[in-house]
């Protein structure tokens, strides 16, 4: 009888059982991505580039300084969260976080890292009137050719709202980009060439890149920072 006491409480528990909620809810599927990072902010001696992702965090890079890039020429493959996935509630979820690396005080905030799968992204530390912020940018490069290269240009300079960028010898004109706005990529044959930052308010040159070999078959990322209020023009191949 006792055995037989027993039989009846296994349906009841199992019945039970079915209608707890699990604990966890499964992972989404995770796809590939490509991500470069600029830091474009003169205001830290260098910066530490975190990502969690499910309560797990990982240095993409440490030390950072101004005007540096990781990964150097080129984009990270990163296995993450597809943007279409992230609007749900997933625990843990996946977020990038910046520090300064002499002090390890935050500098931005655990964000979201919202990427789409198969796209290049680009995330640059910019100083905004003082506030450090986040801008990315999606990266849609055309093929370089045999016979030229793609060349754009990205205003991440809060004292200069409007800047074109020209090259001596050279059609390739990118005008009046305001401030945290980027171009799109232009083809550009292969050549030496001075490049020229120019504030569309003043018409002043207001930076300059001398003599840059620019190779057939390459991407060019030219952006305009700055720092203790001077503008700073950078460039940075991207493979």
């Amino acid at each position: 009888m006792i055995k037989l006491k027993y039989f009846y409480y296994f349906p009841l528990i199992f019945a039970l059982l079915a209608c707890e909620k699990p604990v966890f809810e499964p992972l989404p599927p995770r796809a590939r991505t490509y991500l470069h990072f600029l830091n474009a902010h003169a205001g830290f001696e260098a910066i530490d580039v975190r990502v969690t992702s499910y309560q797990q965090e990982q240095a993409l890079s440490q030390n950072l300084t101004f005007l540096d890039s990781w990964p150097k020429g080129g984009y990270a493959s990163l296995l993450t969260v597809p943007d279409e996935d992230t609007l749900r509630n997933i625990q843990g979820g996946v977020s990038i976080n910046i520090l300064n690396s002499a002090t390890q005080a935050t500098i931005i905030p655990a964000t979201p890292l919202k990427m789409s799968k198969d796209i290049r992204a680009t995330l640059c530390l910019v100083d905004s009137f003082g506030k450090p912020i986040l801008v990315k940018t999606i990266d849609v490069v055309p093929d370089p050719t045999d016979t030229v290269a793609q060349v754009r240009f990205m205003n991440v300079n809060s004292y200069n709202l409007s800047v074109s960028l020209t090259a001596s010898d050279s059609e390739v004109q990118i005008q009046n980009l305001n401030f945290l706005n980027y171009s799109s990529f232009y083809r550009m044959p292969e050549g030496v060439y001075t490049f020229y930052f120019v504030d569309d308010f003043s018409g002043q040159v207001i930076d300059s890149i001398p003599q840059l070999n620019i190779s057939r078959h390459q991407i060019y990322n030219f952006f305009l920072a700055s720092s203790n209020g001077k503008a700073v023009g950078g460039v940075e191949k991207l493979e």
